[in-house]
């Protein structure tokens, strides 16, 4: 018999800037995965607020949580225990020891107990500065892109994987641009990870620079293709900021990569889908070629 997990990613839309009608959305979601069974639940990057990083603002400090669960999530940590479900909640967090920011995930068993926290590693620094020449009144108008490093410190926890009472599933999580980095995703299955949560906040117009309009798809399918992992990829959609936010969540088979659920709208919708945990260990090791890896010859890789 394989050990079965139900996963659901919650793709959610724009986000507002007041949170508690963020968390009133993330509710209805997780109700519609109970309604599902689903056994873990994925939100998007930056769940419990707009995705801010893509503007200079001046006043930010409201924007991040200093304890989980915090007065404003306790709901939906009550909500998914009582569903008897797993969550990775991703916010912006406030390390109330070292005052540093960074762009995190907590990860909650079914139970609710707390089995660890995930912060983004590979914060982009990238910036682009656009000046449009036919903005309002003539003047030039100003357009920032990937600022991240504005707000957030990069992760300093790893890659962990945390293992959930449901089915001893091992699990991992990245964030957005980490799933760039094979680097990263490798490091989750030489641990063990089965199944790897990737929320995310993608701006269609990131085309501007030079990524191809398929490019999360492809790179989602890629990770569970090349690291036998299942991939439940978590987007944010809409339009918001003025910019087209790529959808596209989605859930990929560990190994070949194939979509096994999608959305279809660029709004708030959750996909589920049943994952084979035990076929990763097998498919791993197997003729998946775990086995036949030179790490010897991989220093150039850390280099």
């Amino acid at each position: 018999m394989g050990r079965y997990l139900t996963v659901a990613a919650a793709q959610m839309g724009p986000g507002s800037e007041n949170k508690a009608e963020n968390v009133k959305r993330m509710l209805v979601l997780i109700k519609e995965a109970a309604q599902q069974k689903v056994d873990f639940i994925g939100f998007v990057e930056l769940a419990l607020t707009p995705f801010f990083a893509m503007e200079v603002i001046a006043d930010y400090d409201h924007y991040y949580e200093e304890q989980m669960p915090s007065p404003l999530t306790e709901p939906l940590f009550k909500a998914a225990r009582e569903a008897n479900m797993g969550m990775v909640l991703p916010y912006a967090e406030k390390d109330p020891l070292y005052g540093r920011y960074y762009n995190s995930s907590i990860i909650v068993d079914c139970d609710g107990t707390i089995l660890g926290k995930y912060r983004k590693t590979h914060v982009p620094g990238a910036m682009f500065l656009m000046e449009n020449k036919q903005g309002p009144g003539g003047t030039a108008q100003k357009t920032y892109y990937f600022m991240e490093k504005r707000y957030f410190a990069p992760g300093d926890l790893g890659f962990p994987v945390f293992q959930s009472k449901k089915e001893g599933a091992k699990i991992g999580v990245l964030i957005c641009f980490d799933r760039r980095f094979p680097e990263a995703c490798r490091c989750l299955a030489l641990s063990g990870a089965e199944v790897v949560f990737i929320p995310y906040n993608t701006p269609g117009d990131a085309l501007l620079a030079g990524m191809s309009p398929n490019m999360n798809e492809i790179v989602l399918r890629t990770r569970a293709y090349e690291d036998f992992f299942y991939v439940v990829g978590v987007g944010r959609a809409g339009i918001a900021y003025g910019r087209q936010f790529n959808a596209g969540s989605l859930i990929a088979e560990a190994g070949t990569g194939d979509v096994k659920a999608m959305v279809s709208t660029d709004g708030d919708e959750l996909v589920s889908a049943t994952i084979d945990l035990d076929k990763v260990t097998a498919g791993r090791y197997g003729y998946h070629g775990f086995c036949e890896r030179r790490p010897e010859l991989y220093r150039p890789v850390v280099l």
